[in-house]
């Protein structure tokens, strides 16, 4: 690859994640909305994973994917069990207060 076809490919991919980066923030913003941040977070997680798996094949790299996929599935685990907890404490609070009111 020359030194122009380069710097326009980098110019390009450079464009690219700009307007993906400029649209990341109001699409999250009604994706919250609409969906807990956890079920929205570990969708963008597994979206995020599967599209790096099919890049990295689709560049010739071939990968055993099942430690990624071990690694991920745990991490899922471990951003579920904070959110539980979370929404346990806010249900505990929301009955103490209408117990005092």
């Amino acid at each position: 690859m020359n030194s122009e076809a380069s710097s326009r490919a980098a110019i390009a991919l450079l464009a690219y994640v700009t307007l993906a980066w400029g649209l990341a923030w109001p699409v999250t913003k009604v994706a919250v909305e609409q969906v807990p941040i956890w079920h929205l977070r570990a969708g963008t997680i597994a979206i995020g994973g599967i599209a790096m798996l099919a890049l990295a094949r689709a560049l010739g790299h071939r990968t055993n994917s099942a430690p990624h996929l071990t690694v991920g599935i745990a991490a899922q685990m471990h951003l579920g069990a904070p959110a539980s907890r979370l929404q346990a404490h806010d249900r505990a609070r929301r009955q103490a207060t209408v117990a005092n009111s």
